[in-house]
């Protein structure tokens, strides 16, 4: 049988494994033989571009109810290594390492924030890159809303001024006023 891996659950990792999917369906019967496997070291595909907002229960939709239905198979684990002359890859699971073989190989691991090493960056910044820093943000705010008032404690200041940063500044004012 032969594996096409799409490496994340990113717009462009799914993309790549419906597109295989309906593919292997106009196929037919000859299809039969094409597993699709999707790898992301989370079990939900996260709309990142709407992490700014107060209410992130849409944002993160489950990989069994996208790939399920179309008979993609999918898993949780971290890209340690990727052997292209093997056509092997080394991931990290809950169950501990695992190499996966493969005949075609979609990267599409996405990106992430890096924070320079700005003294006090790490302990006062957030940020909305993912879904997992969008609910760190949230906690924030609402603790905000239990603190004892300070001058400082609605102050927010937004660094960047791109689609993102500008919808988070457009946000906060009310985010701040429900958190109290």
């Amino acid at each position: 049988m032969a594996r096409i891996v799409v490496l994340g659950a990113g717009f462009a990792g799914l993309w790549a494994a419906i597109g295989a999917a309906r593919k292997r369906d106009e196929i037919g019967a000859a299809g039969r033989d094409v597993e699709i496997r999707v790898v992301d070291r989370n079990p939900y595909h996260n709309i990142r571009v709407r992490n700014y907002e107060a209410d992130l229960s849409e944002v993160a939709l489950p990989l069994p109810q996208l790939l399920d239905p179309i008979g993609v198979t999918h898993g949780i684990g971290e890209v340690e290594a990727i052997d292209p002359a093997q056509r092997e890859i080394s991931l990290v699971t809950s169950g501990g390492e695992e190499t996966l073989s493969y005949d075609r190989l979609v990267l599409a691991l996405g990106s992430e924030v890096m924070r320079p090493a700005i003294p006090g960056l790490a302990e006062h910044a957030f940020d909305v890159d993912t879904y997992a820093a969008a609910l760190i943000l949230e906690n924030h705010l609402v603790s905000l809303g239990h603190s004892a008032p300070s001058p400082g404690r609605s102050t927010v200041v937004v660094v960047g001024a791109g689609f993102t940063g500008i919808e988070v500044a457009a946000e906060m004012p009310d985010r701040l006023a429900r958190a109290g």
